[in-house]
């Protein structure tokens, strides 16, 4: 065979390696029309977009304004969830809490996504002696307990959404080597990105143009899982006292304050409550319907 039908059959088998994408606008609506919850779920994403955006707009109070003669006021037309037990709207609380909730959230997944994506390529594949060592790292992380890793952040940098967002990185940074670097060991045995090797395809062209697309359906679940985790996760450590600090409006900082009240004002519980549970379900259904959309074994289309 000589080299110029040798870097034919690479190209072509290079050309028949590429990762098909996610669908076209024809097959994205085919699969919206087979499932009608999902533009649902991407108007719920929105909602919770714009009140990270533009809270001043939606929020019908100041969720600073302190007011004791409405404390613990019912939910009205005033006040569509009720005050809390110093006469703070709770809904402005909660429209306002969203924007911290997103930054601390997905904040923490975005740089666990940078820096676990890129350990995982290099580790899967170049291997030699940074694949033993960067895997213990890994193991011993996903050892290490997360209420641990967030006494031990909040004792050095003390409670803040800072310190949240290192929990939340440091807490799926393994997650995402360990799923990209199985991905890698396997694909990279595959025709195309051997063929690609063997006429001189540099590893990094190999690595963003065949390997990552490829890989991309599961890192795009474990990214959407990811972000509804680190809401629980902020919720969590701010319940605890670790996470946002007052008067900054947080859910779990709300919900922690609410459970004194639970028997005289149940609202006050209702609201934080509900919208941690109604967030967590948006975008963990979001991030099932989006790897059904994107992987065309699923898809059925």
């Amino acid at each position: 065979m000589t080299k110029t039908q040798d870097s034919s059959l690479a190209h072509s088998k290079e050309f028949s390696g590429r990762p098909k994408r996610f669908g076209t606008a024809q097959s994205w609506l085919a699969y919206s029309r087979r499932n009608p919850e999902t533009p649902l779920l991407l108007a719920g994403i929105l909602v919770f977009v714009l009140m990270a955006l533009i809270p001043g707009v939606i929020a019908p109070h100041d969720p600073q304004k302190i007011d004791a003669g409405v404390a613990l006021h019912p939910p009205s037309s005033e006040y569509w969830l009720g005050t809390d037990n110093l006469g703070r709207d709770i809904f402005s609380r909660l429209v306002f809490g969203t924007r911290i909730v997103l930054l601390v959230g997905i904040g923490g997944i975005g740089i666990s996504l940078l820096i676990g994506v890129t350990l995982g390529l290099v580790a899967g594949y170049r291997g030699g002696w940074l694949e033993p060592l960067l895997m213990r790292i890994t193991d011993a992380l996903l050892a290490f307990p997360t209420l641990l890793l967030a006494i031990l952040f909040v004792a050095t940098f003390g409670a803040s959404a800072l310190s949240v967002v290192i929990v939340i990185a440091l807490g799926y940074i393994p997650r995402f080597i360990r799923l990209v670097y199985s991905s890698v060991l396997v694909l990279k045995q595959s025709d195309y990105v051997l063929a690609s090797r063997a006429v001189g395809v540099q590893d990094l062209r190999i690595l963003m143009r065949h390997i990552l697309p490829n890989a991309m359906v599961p890192i795009i679940v474990l990214t959407t899982l990811g972000i509804s985790t680190a809401f629980l996760i902020e919720a969590s450590m701010s319940y605890l006292g670790f996470g946002v600090q007052p008067p900054e409006p947080s859910w779990g900082a709300m919900l922690n304050n609410a459970q004194q009240y639970l028997e005289i004002a149940p609202w006050y519980v209702l609201g934080p409550g509900f919208t941690i549970f109604l967030a967590v379900l948006v975008f963990n259904l979001a991030g099932d319907r989006l790897r059904e959309a994107a992987d065309p074994k699923l898809r059925k289309l």
